[in-house]
């Protein structure tokens, strides 16, 4: 029995010099090894599985009362994170429409100007009223293109004085 060991052993020291011990085959000690881990990511996930579904407002009746206030206190926190980033999302969403407002007021006084330009600055007061018309936004939500269709509408002959109601009330409506 003692001869046995010693010449596993030697036999183990030999192929650990040489190279040749077979990696393919796990060793006893990797095999425990293995299984301890195992066993302790097992429990690991089990655990932060049941903190989960306590953040969740589940599995609570095993908790104590500080347990429970410390438990309100962490989901506190995390929705008062959660407010701040969606606070601050919020707000950068409105910074870039604001930016994009902003751009399409210059591109809108461009074109102005260089509908001016091609007219040889010769327009006439109505083209002026008209071009004001296209850039305010009236107190009652009056879109640009409300305010078009009213202008022409208001030019145009009686007979098309029901239809022309009708593009207000859906433009304004």
């Amino acid at each position: 029995m003692m001869s046995e060991l010693i010449t596993k052993d030697v036999i183990a020291r030999y192929n650990s010099r040489t190279g040749r011990e077979n990696s393919d085959q796990p060793t006893l000690d990797q095999l425990q090894l293995e299984k301890k881990n195992k066993i302790r990511l097992s429990k690991e996930l089990e655990d932060k599985s049941h903190k989960l579904r306590q953040m969740k407002g589940e599995d609570l009746e095993d908790l104590d009362l500080d347990e429970l206030q410390k438990l309100e206190k962490l989901v506190k926190v995390s929705l008062g994170r959660v407010i701040q980033t969606k606070r601050n999302k919020i707000m950068s969403e409105i910074m870039a429409l604001e930016k994009k407002g902003a751009e399409l007021i210059e591109a809108n006084n461009q074109q102005r100007q260089r509908m001016v330009m091609l007219s040889g600055g010769d327009i006439g007061p109505a083209a002026i009223m008209e071009l004001e018309n296209l850039n305010n936004i009236g107190e009652e939500g009056v879109t640009s293109e409300s305010a078009t269709n009213a202008t022409t509408c208001s030019t145009n002959a009686l007979s098309l004085e029901d239809d022309c109601s009708d593009i207000l009330s859906l433009k304004l409506g």
